[in-house]
């Protein structure tokens, strides 16, 4: 779901290269989703690993 939406802002970034503004928009909400993304993966896996220490 996030592969998709961040290609389509990547689509939009090329249809729209000749206007600086949307293009840096465009860059600003690509990295605002990564950045989401990556703290999303880090909580869920650091979670995974206390959840593990508690089962053994």
């Amino acid at each position: 779901m996030f592969t998709r939406a961040i290609r389509e802002l990547y689509i939009l970034r090329d249809k729209y290269r000749d206007d600086d503004a949307t293009v840096e928009a465009i860059d600003n909400i690509i990295f605002e989703l990564s950045t989401g993304i990556s703290i999303v993966l880090d909580i869920l896996t650091n979670y995974n690993k206390k959840t593990k220490k508690y089962m053994n």
